[in-house]
């Protein structure tokens, strides 16, 4: 059980391929009566463990330390074997992973660009580039050609250009030659413009709108105009439509309209869809038509979602979808424990600091004398470790126990009004259970040990004395560095 839940905190910790082989499946099925962890699978890459990093052991008895370190990269992207008294257990990292071929190490692929049989043109011995082969001499550098030289127009010092000629005069700045003197009409003082020439006047014309002398015929109060009066406001004019002796054919009381009835509501008329006379052929939906079958019910056409040979990913039993992850559906159940707790707590008492506690007994009493000639924590252990955790949290402390041998941990602790036990339906709920917990006291075994682990804050073990050392002694934890495991005597 303990190689188990090692081997399973170690998948989730650190997210590492983890699988056992089927003879150690075996003798934990009366543990764990469902394994999420898969058997290896019959594939060459698991068949052949020349290539692949035992973790090492101390004697005979198994050490966790290297497993750890291989699982969390430290000792390298290897592939790794475990292998104690009953297991034979296998971390694979995602790189190194025999049943993961990449795409840049599958033998059965060969990239271009290494590939042998394809030679790239610039590396082709075969090929000579017509800049670099020695036999092609470009005409610019061939010594055996000689170019003319040529000499342009401008800077041919034979030949004189027109505008640099010093024995050319240019008309305009020819010193021999005198332009003549040039006035324009406009700017020549001889010339004396009519518009402002003094000795000329110019007659006073008016406008015959501003004229004084002419009187405009709208404005002239000498002319009167007639009244004109508008056919719709003259009051001696009648409109037909306001005229009272006029009576309207639709609002005359003397003339009498037939009555119409609309052929819908007519009860001489028949509607064709209600006249019983008339027959209609019976129409049957294609949905509804027993000759017809809808492809989603014909027994003949399989529907990609209940086809037997396909699985889909969402019912894959290798495949765990986030919404079924069972570990959620564990967590769920074991915050619902807590809460009832708390629920029932009164109000007058601090918030609850939950401790965790696993008693590990069974066939665990036997395994430790014969095995490192140890023996089992008991009353004293359970006594000194509640008390530890009362004195540092009084009156908020709430242990939750939970062991193999549920029976004997009520004998020893039910008189206790701060102790509850957990409900010990399966060892998942229990770890869960006691991983929820702020704090944690521990006797032996791994399973206690992955608990306390995965719940963090301050971890009570036992100081177990052993003729051979123990693989969870005060020595191993202190050598590994775990700091918040606090150490107390057995006895």
């Amino acid at each position: 059980m303990g190689e188990y839940a090692t081997m399973y905190s170690l998948k989730r910790h650190y997210n590492v391929t983890v699988v056992m082989n089927k003879e150690f499946k075996k003798k934990i099925k009366h543990i764990f009566l469902n394994t999420s962890l898969p058997d290896i699978p019959a594939s060459a890459g698991y068949s052949k463990f020349t290539d692949w990093t035992p973790v090492k052991n101390i004697g005979s008895r198994v050490n966790y330390a290297p497993i750890e370190l291989a699982a969390a990269g430290l000792l390298g992207a290897k592939n790794f074997i475990m292998t104690g008294e009953f297991t034979f257990t296998i971390i694979t990292h995602p790189n190194t992973d025999p049943t993961i071929t990449h795409p840049n190490t599958d033998p059965t692929i060969t990239h271009p660009n290494t590939d042998p049989t394809i030679t790239h043109p610039n590396t082709d011995p075969t090929i000579t580039h017509p800049n670099t082969d020695p036999t092609i001499t470009h005409p610019n550098t061939d010594p055996t050609i000689t170019h003319p030289t040529i000499t342009h127009p401008n800077t041919d010092p034979t030949i004189t250009h027109p505008n640099t000629d010093p024995t050319i005069t240019h008309p305009n700045t020819d010193p021999t030659i005198t332009h003549p003197t040039i006035t324009h009409p406009n700017t020549d003082p001889t010339i004396t413009h009519p518009n402002t020439d003094p000795t000329i006047t110019h007659p006073t014309i008016t406008h015959h709108n501003t004229d004084p002398t002419i009187t405009h015929p709208n404005t002239d109060p000498t002319i009167t105009h007639p009244t004109i009066t508008h056919p719709n406001t003259d009051p001696t004019i009648t409109h037909l439509n306001t005229d009272p002796t006029i009576t309207h054919p639709n609002t005359d009381p003397t003339i009498t309209h037939p009555t119409i009835t609309h052929p819908n509501t007519d009860p001489t008329i028949t509607h064709s869809n209600t006249d019983p006379t008339i027959t209609h052929p019976t129409i049957t939906h294609p949905n509804t038509d027993p000759t017809i079958t809808h492809p989603n019910t014909d027994p003949t056409i399989t529907h990609p979602n209940t086809d037997p040979t396909i699985t889909h990913p969402n019912t894959d039993p290798t495949i765990t979808h986030p919404n079924t992850d069972p570990t959620k559906e564990l967590m769920v159940k074991a915050n619902g424990f807590l809460s009832k707790i708390m629920e029932n707590r009164s109000s007058e008492l601090p918030d609850p600091v939950f401790v965790g506690f696993h008693i590990r007994r069974t066939d665990y009493k036997r395994f430790i004398k014969i095995r490192y000639g140890g023996r089992l924590p008991e009353t004293a252990y359970y006594t000194r470790a509640l008390s530890h955790y009362r004195t540092k949290f009084p009156d908020a402390a709430v242990f939750i126990v939970a062991s193999d041998d549920l029976k004997y941990a009520r004998s020893e602790l039910d008189q206790y009004h701060d102790v509850f036990f957990s409900p010990g339906f399966s060892p998942g709920e229990d770890m869960a259970l006691l991983a929820s917990c702020n704090h944690s006291i521990i006797t032996v075994g791994s399973y206690g040990f992955w608990s306390a682990y995965l719940a963090g804050g301050e971890v009570v073990y036992a100081d177990v004395t052993s003729k051979i050392e123990y693989r969870f002694s005060r020595k191993i934890y202190e050598k590994s560095g775990l700091d918040n495991f606090i150490p107390l005597p057995i006895d």
